[in-house]
């Protein structure tokens, strides 16, 4: 693993600011890179049916207009082969931030294949986030935007909490059968209509104790620069 660097993507105020570094693969809307697959990401649609109406909105997030057809399918993945794994000193962890306009039912999803075939998944809708396999369990919130973050030591259990409360903990599942070790998100599911913001995605092994994620930039700046001192 290369050595983590100064944090350099500041968002917006009413983000949460992600540690991103090196050790981080993520996606947001750049001018010279506006879609997930322009910075690396698989785009899956659906086929005979394509995918969602796509734009870049004024904030600069990535819209999902799905309305047109149940059929459509847009989602984006990342294969990290020995990547995705985890340890109660570097835990793995996937944050984003998006907001869901309008669905008739959960469709928007995230979901984490580590290396050692234990996955987890969730759907999401306008006021839920559903454990798509501990289905109904869910956690609840108010329509508009989120900061989701999911967070496991050991990629068997984890914990996931919006703008940063621990609001559901739940299990990975075992796969019997093997495939590369992957993270996806976006519009997962044929059936519902929907209608999706994505501020940003990213998802990386933490190489600091999770308190420093709470610690404001300018003390996350402060401190390592005294390491370097």
């Amino acid at each position: 693993m290369r050595k983590p660097v100064a944090l350099s993507v500041v968002f917006a105020a009413c983000a949460v600011a992600p540690a991103f570094g090196d050790y981080w693969t993520q996606y947001q809307s750049r001018p010279d890179a506006p879609y997930p697959e322009d910075q690396g990401w698989q785009r899956i649609v659906a086929p005979g049916y394509g995918g969602a109406q796509r734009s870049i909105d004024e904030g600069g997030n990535l819209v999902l207009d799905s309305l047109a057809s149940r059929g459509i399918v847009d989602g984006y993945q990342m294969m990290r082969a020995g990547m995705i794994h985890a340890e109660s000193a570097h835990p793995f962890l996937m944050e984003f931030r998006m907001k869901v306009d309008y669905a008739d039912s959960p469709d928007e999803s995230v979901g984490i294949w580590s290396d050692d075939r234990w996955s987890t998944a969730f759907a999401i809708d306008t006021g839920h986030i559903y454990s798509l396999d501990e289905w109904p369990m869910s956690a609840a919130f108010d329509p508009g935007w989120h900061v989701f973050r999911i967070t496991s030591a050991e990629m068997r259990t984890y914990v996931l909490s919006i703008d940063g409360v621990d609001a559901m903990s739940g299990s990975f599942t075992y796969n019997a059968y093997e495939q590369p070790s992957v993270v996806n998100w976006g519009d997962g599911a044929q059936g519902p209509l929907s209608f999706s913001r994505w501020g940003y995605v990213g998802f990386g092994i933490v190489p600091e104790p999770l308190s420093v994620l709470s610690m404001p930039l300018g003390l996350i700046m402060i401190l390592r620069a005294s390491r370097r001192g």
